[in-house]
C-alpha cells in the first residue's frame, strides 16, 4: 500500500477511535463460567498437535488445568513396523537424530521418518499416560490472567496505532533512543552523510512514521508453519473466542469471534506468560522471541529496521548489483 494511503487509513482509523464511547467491559471474570485456551500446532501437514487448558474458580481462587494433549493422526498403528518404539532411547536428541534412530530400528519407514520422530517425542514428553486426564498447572499466576483481561478490555487493543506503544516504545521512549536505535542498526556497509543521518533520526520524531514501522511488526503468513491458538471466554448462553494463526512473534492480530482484529501486542505475551514452559507450545511464538523465528535478535532491532528500511533507505542498482542504501535527502527537500 502507497505510505500516502496508509497515512490517510492510519488517521481515519485514529478518528474513529477516538470517537468511540465506552460500553463496560467486554470481558468481566465474574460472569465468566470457564476460560478454555487452545494451544496448537500444524507443521506443514505432516504433523500436528496441541494442547487443550481450562481456567476456573474454586473456592474464590483461579486455578488452571491441562484437560487435553492431542496429536496428529498418526496412530499407534503406524508404528507396529518398529518394534519395541516406547523403549527407544531418544531423550536430549532432536527431531532428525531421533528420525535417524527411527531408521536404523527399521529402513523402510523412509520418508515417513520425520513426522513419526514427531511422534516419538511428543509422547514421550506427554505428561502422565492419559491424555484426557486433567492436570494441575503448577505455574499458573492469577495476576496474569488479571493482566490479560485487562489487555483485552482496553478500548485501544482494536487499534494499530498504538502496538510500538504497547511494547514499552511510546512516542518519548523512541525520541530518546532514537540516536541510539540508529547507530545499533544502521546500514553496515554505508556510511550516512550527516544529512542523511539527520533526516532519519527525524524519522524517528514522526509520529506517522513510528505508528507505521509498529504496524509492520504485523506478520504475514508462511507456507509451511500453522499455529493456532485460542482464547474462550465461557458463560451462560455466550461465548467469546479470541483466536489467532499468525506465525510471526506476537502473533497478531487476534480476532474477536472471527470478525473483529485486536492489534494488542500485550495480549500475546500476558498469554505466553500463563502458558506452561513444555515442548510444541506457541509460548516463545507469542512473547515474540524474535530470534527463535526470524534472524532478528529483539523487537527494537526489527522496529528499527522497519523504519530504516521503510523511509531512509532504497535500492539502487541493476539487478545483481542491486544494494541498499540512504535515500537522496536533497530529493526528499524537493518533494516536500
Amino acid at each position: 500500500m502507497p505510505i500516502k494511503k496508509l497515512l490517510i487509513v492510519i488517521g481515519i482509523f485514529t478518528s474513529m477511535t477516538c470517537m468511540a464511547q465506552a460500553s463496560g467491559d467486554l470481558v468481566n471474570l465474574d460472569e465468566v463460567d470457564r476460560i478454555r485456551i487452545i494451544d496448537f500446532q500444524n507443521f506443514n501437514f505432516s504433523w500436528s498437535c496441541g494442547r487443550t487448558y481450562e481456567i476456573v474458580k474454586r473456592n474464590g481462587e483461579f486455578r488452571m488445568e491441562l484437560t487435553d494433549q492431542f496429536r496428529s493422526p498418526i496412530s499407534d498403528s503406524s508404528l507396529v513396523s518398529i518394534p519395541q518404539i516406547d523403549t527407544l532411547d531418544v531423550r536430549g536428541l532432536g527431531l532428525f537424530d531421533v528420525a535417524k534412530v527411527l531408521i536404523r530400528a527399521n529402513p523402510d519407514i523412509g520418508g515417513g521418518a520425520l513426522g513419526l520422530a514427531n511422534y516419538v517425542i511428543w509422547k514421550k514428553h506427554m505428561i502422565g499416560n492419559d491424555p484426557q486426564a486433567r492436570i494441575a498447572v503448577d505455574s499458573f499466576r492469577s495476576d496474569r490472567l488479571l493482566a490479560l483481561v485487562d489487555a483485552i478490555n482496553d478500548q485501544k487493543s482494536r487499534s494499530f496505532v498504538t502496538i510500538v506503544e504497547n511494547l514499552g516504545m511510546d512516542s518519548e521512549w523512541v525520541s530518546k533512543n532514537a540516536s541510539r536505535l540508529f547507530d545499533s542498526y544502521k546500514l553496515p556497509d554505508v556510511e550516512p552523510t550527516d544529512k542523511q543521518r539527520d533526516y532519519c533520526l527525524s524519522c524517528f520524531l514522526d509520529k506517522r512514521k513510528v505508528i507505521t514501522a509498529g504496524l509492520l511488526l504485523v506478520g504475514g503468513h508462511n507456507s509451511s508453519d500453522y499455529p493456532y491458538m485460542e482464547i474462550q471466554f465461557i458463560q451462560s448462553g455466550d461465548t467469546l473466542t479470541f483466536s489467532t494463526d499468525n506465525p510471526y512473534p506476537l502473533s497478531m492480530p487476534w480476532m474477536l469471534n472471527d470478525s473483529i482484529k485486536y492489534y494488542n501486542p500485550k495480549i500475546s505475551i500476558l498469554l505466553a506468560d500463563i502458558l506452561p514452559d513444555l515442548i510444541y507450545s506457541n509460548k516463545t511464538r507469542l512473547s515474540g522471541d524474535y530470534t527463535a523465528f526470524t534472524k532478528y535478535k529483539s523487537v527494537e532491532e526489527i522496529f528499527t529496521k522497519r523504519m530504516l528500511y521503510r523511509f531512509c533507505t532504497e535500492f539502487k542498482g541493476k539487478k545483481k548489483r542491486r544494494k541498499r542504501v540512504y535515500i537522496d535527502v536533497e530529493k526528499v527537500d524537493e518533494k516536500h
